[in-house]
């Protein structure tokens, strides 16, 4: 699918997914890993899972996900 085709379904819907960033075998580990998380979040810690947990932040800086959020909203993305 090109640029123009995800841009246009992020604009109809305000989401644009699924976006393949890692191979299935490697998704379904990270999805494993992430229902397995138990850890609570304490108070005055962040609850953003990104900085809670590495496979989070990896994901989220993954050049195939940031490759399509930047062509979907531009390259001024935070992490």
């Amino acid at each position: 699918m090109g640029f123009k085709d995800t841009k246009t379904i992020f604009e109809e819907n305000g989401f644009y997914h699924p976006v393949d960033v890692v191979p299935a075998a490697e998704a379904s580990r990270c999805c494993t890993a992430l229902l397995d998380l138990k850890q609570p979040v304490e108070a005055g810690s962040p609850a953003d899972p990104h900085l809670r947990m590495k496979l989070a932040y990896d994901l989220a800086v993954h050049p195939r996900m940031l490759d399509t959020a930047e062509a979907l909203i531009g390259p001024d993305i935070m992490i």
